[in-house]
């Protein structure tokens, strides 16, 4: 069972599979996909109860299964933040699925050193933005673009970049990477009653260097700076566990042999979970 409920969108998705065991223990050379067909999917919390109704979505790499994605959705819904959720899915054959997920409540977002913001040529600084994060986060993410507006064929036009976290550079002094920020653990663990603020810090060079490509790469199209747009998404617990184990331990040293399973699911296996995504903007003209 793999199901992410979302405030960013109207439209939620769950998916089930049965297991197999291939053969040889290579799963490449299994080649049906194991989707389950004819469950009752319902979703209950906030007083309310809605059911899924199954569907079918374009599967856009076909190298190893031929067959569209088979999906169970609920739409319109969007999930309330702070709200607890059950997930019930009943088998043709009458087994029963369950889980549980707590919906972050809404974050808060705030910049520090606005002047640097407004004047990064000015002040040299790191430009420091506090997330509030809700009670019952377990992990969050916040992401920091710049909107612009262009002149394309005589038409003015919005566009989006995001700005990494911070800038490597290689021994000759060119960018080697650019760090954008990952799915964090939140370190302000007060109770499960407070908000908690978690201080992000977008390096100096990182910010000026991309309003510098910005401004020479589209110098014909007549740049115009237009918001700053922060974006911080709070997950629950079965999400970021689940997020943790599927990508590794985020850790250069220790090596780790093992490799965990997780699973939030009462009567099966897989992940149900939510997030909750807010966004600031901020006006370069204010």
């Amino acid at each position: 069972v793999y199901g992410v409920l979302s405030t960013q969108s109207d439209t939620q998705y769950v998916r089930l599979y049965s297991t197999y065991n291939p053969e040889g223990f290579d799963p490449t050379v299994h080649s049906l996909d194991k989707q389950i067909q004819g469950a009752t999917v319902t979703l209950s919390g906030g007083g309310g109860t809605w059911r899924y109704r199954d569907t079918l979505i374009a599967r856009l790499d076909r190298s190893r299964y031929t067959s569209d994605i088979l999906a169970y959705v609920l739409v319109p819904f969007k999930p309330t933040p702070g709200t607890v959720y059950s997930l019930d899915v009943r088998l043709p054959d009458g087994r029963l699925a369950r889980g549980v997920t707590s919906v972050p409540g809404r974050g808060y977002i705030s910049v520090v050193t606005l002047h640097v913001l407004d004047q990064p040529q000015s002040f040299p600084e790191d430009l420091y933005v506090v997330a509030s994060v809700a009670p019952r986060t377990r992990g969050f993410l916040l992401r920091f673009f710049i909107e612009f507006e262009l002149t394309v064929n005589g038409v003015r036009e919005l566009r989006r970049v995001e700005v990494p976290l911070r800038i490597r550079r290689s021994v000759d002094g060119g960018v080697r990477e650019r760090i954008y920020p990952k799915l964090q653990r939140r370190t302000s663990f007060d109770s499960d009653r407070n908000h908690g603020s978690e201080y992000v810090g977008f390096q100096h060079e990182a910010y000026f260097n991309t309003l510098s490509e910005i401004a020479i790469q589209y110098a014909q199209s007549n740049p115009v700076l237009k918001n700053a747009i922060f974006v911080l998404t709070q997950v629950d617990a079965n999400f970021y566990n689940y997020y943790n184990i599927v990508n590794g331990f985020q850790d250069e040293i220790t090596i780790r042999t093992d490799q965990p399973d997780v699973s939030s699911i009462q009567g099966g296996v897989g992940m149900f979970g939510s997030m909750t995504v807010d966004t600031a903007s901020i006006s370069y003209r204010r």
